[in-house]
């Protein structure tokens, strides 16, 4: 998949998310549910451990200048997928909890 894809798709997701229709022919709610939360609990978690990893210019200045900005990008990036991830859950999670 190309990168403006990949970003198109990034930005479907935080604005309009598809979620899904709890009906007779799918998958059990309360399944549904659970698994919807685990993935939310476990996201969260990773945004928690990611957080405390230590990430400093220290550890990549031999490497040189250009990679410690790469370096930087990448550790964005790896953020920037979990925050999707976390949203995509948090938005399922709940669209799943609301009283039908």
């Amino acid at each position: 998949m190309k990168k403006q894809n990949q970003n198109a798709i990034v930005g479907e997701a935080f604005i309009d998310p598809t979620l899904p229709l709890i009906h007779l022919n799918g998958s059990g709610e309360k399944a549904l549910l659970r698994q919807y939360k685990d993935l939310f609990e476990a996201v969260s978690k990773a945004q928690e451990a990611f957080e405390v990893v230590e990430f400093h210019s220290r550890d990549y200045y031999p490497l040189g200048d250009l990679e410690w900005e790469k370096a930087r990008r990448e550790r964005l990036h790896a953020l920037e997928a979990m925050q999707l991830v976390y949203k995509y859950s948090l938005d399922h999670f709940l669209a799943l909890s609301k009283p039908r």
